[in-house]
């Protein structure tokens, strides 16, 4: 079985040029990895979302902790689970296919990215302020689920432990307390006497269904 490694590892390389790329090959389900451009040791997992509309996605390889990685080496093992858990992989872009410096942008472009750019998406993302920029950051995170490795969106991952767990929904305690305790025995009591058959008369059952 061939690696990411071998097969579809870029270096690094803009978004802009890592989809002049998956374009070139003209495959549905094209994929190929990279290292940010802009930020070091970020590395990104880019393919064709949607051939036929020209879209792109571009997903953060999540670090095992906060520190991250600390070379691409660290990092192919996991690159590798994202293609096998995903269903848009199956066709490795070589690095070959292309072979062009990321000449396309200016000076000011440069300056841009640096500070408000998204380091992961085309450059033309530019948000308006740090907190912004953290926020978009999030829409290119993807967390491993531990149960059935599936690389899922950040801001969708409890919902999908949920449903991967078949767990409940949470429910949280009320501390309200209420005066009616005595009505209350009395209702779980007439209830039981009911279902009993012990309850014999009409009109209070039907004040105890009501209730």
């Amino acid at each position: 079985m061939a690696t990411v490694e071998e097969d579809c590892w870029h270096g690094k390389v803009s978004s802009r040029e890592a989809e002049r790329r998956l374009v070139a090959v003209n495959k549905t389900n094209a994929y190929l990895f990279r290292e940010s451009d802009i930020k070091r040791n970020k590395f990104i997992l880019s393919y064709i979302s949607d051939k036929t509309r020209g879209l792109f996605k571009h997903l953060i390889v999540p670090a095992p902790s906060k520190k991250g990685f600390s070379s691409v080496c660290d990092a192919f093992s996991v690159m590798d689970r994202m293609v096998v858990s995903s269903d848009h992989c199956s066709n490795p872009v070589p690095p070959s296919i292309v072979n062009r410096d990321n000449g396309d942008m200016s000076e000011d472009d440069e300056e841009i990215l640096c500070d408000l750019a998204c380091y992961v998406c085309v450059c033309d993302t530019v948000c308006e302020s740090k907190v912004k920029l953290k926020s978009h950051i999030q829409l290119h995170t993807v967390v491993e689920c531990e149960d059935c490795h599936k690389f899922i969106g950040k801001g969708t991952i409890t919902a999908h432990i949920r449903k991967c767990k078949d767990l409940p929904r949470k429910v949280h305690a009320c501390d309200y307390k209420t005066k009616l305790t005595e009505c209350q025995i009395w209702i779980v009591e007439s209830i039981k006497m009911y279902f009993d058959g012990s309850f014999g008369n009409v009109e209070q059952k039907k004040i105890i269904i009501f209730c």
